[in-house]
């Protein structure tokens, strides 16, 4: 009884691949998240300044 080097290697490509993809969209998260926080920022100060 021999491993199955086909179906190990389609095992490890498809966990690359996933680990890919939820690597990819955690990076999209953060930078919208990111955006959006720098814009109420930036709206929070020019509200502040604008009430002084």
């Amino acid at each position: 009884m021999g491993t199955d080097w086909g179906l190990a290697m389609q095992v490890v490509a498809k966990g690359f691949t996933a680990v890919f993809l939820v690597l990819v969209i955690l990076m999209f998260s953060v930078r919208a998240m990111s955006a959006i926080i720098m814009r109420l920022e930036k709206r929070g100060k020019e509200e502040a300044g604008a009430n002084n």
